[in-house]
């Protein structure tokens, strides 16, 4: 069960991403896995209506998304559905947000959110604290501004839910998140040591 289960988690990372950028990520992502950790105080939220945006894509929240959502069939279209339906139950058992960003009425990408207090591999969220995390922007919807909107609207959205301060990581390697990232205005915060996933998982062997 737990084979099979790996084997549809590998297949989705696929349909999610390109099979030479999946490659690519994974591989890096053997080597080093260290993270750096940004955060942004949402008394700044106005400073994002001065980054620009791709207007053309609107973003809906949801808590306790169910199969019967309206983004589920596209979610499942593009997951495999065994695997979107174990992310909602993943989600609604951790008590996170799904924001999916849509480019007219098709999905263009997606974030979690998840919301303090509690432990985020690490990150110590207090009340009013969250992290922003699994962001995918659909390939065919690369190079339109979409995480960089999802970004925004995410923060826009958080802010008049009255948090106050938003978290996110990336991998060292990402430079493209690392750019979209940064532009939006997080600080950098700290590195989180992930260290080489070969060598823990040898470890764990052996």
């Amino acid at each position: 069960m737990r084979l099979m289960f790996s084997l549809s988690s590998i297949i989705s990372f696929f349909k999610t991403h390109n099979f030479r950028g999946g490659l690519w990520y994974l591989y890096y992502h053997m080597l080093n896995g260290d993270e750096k950790v940004y955060f942004f105080e949402l008394n700044r939220v106005n400073q994002l209506k001065d980054i620009q945006i791709n207007k053309h894509l609107n973003i809906k929240g949801y808590k306790n998304p169910t199969i019967n959502d309206e983004f589920f069939d596209q979610l499942a279209s593009i997951k495999g559905k065994k695997k979107a339906i174990y992310d909602i139950k993943v989600i609604n058992k951790k008590n996170d947000w799904l924001f999916i960003i849509y480019y007219d009425s098709n999905i263009a990408g997606w974030g979690i959110v998840t919301i303090g207090p509690q432990n985020h591999r690490g990150l110590k969220l207090t009340m009013n604290e969250f992290i922003i995390h699994s962001c995918i922007t659909q390939n065919k919807y690369r190079r339109k501004r979409v995480y960089t909107t999802l970004l925004v609207k995410i923060l826009q959205n958080m802010d008049n839910k009255n948090f106050s301060t938003g978290y996110i990581t990336s991998k060292l390697f990402n430079s493209a998140s690392i750019l979209a990232i940064e532009k939006v205005g997080f600080s950098f915060l700290k590195i989180d040591k992930r260290g080489n996933f070969l060598k823990r998982l040898l470890n764990k062997i052996f």
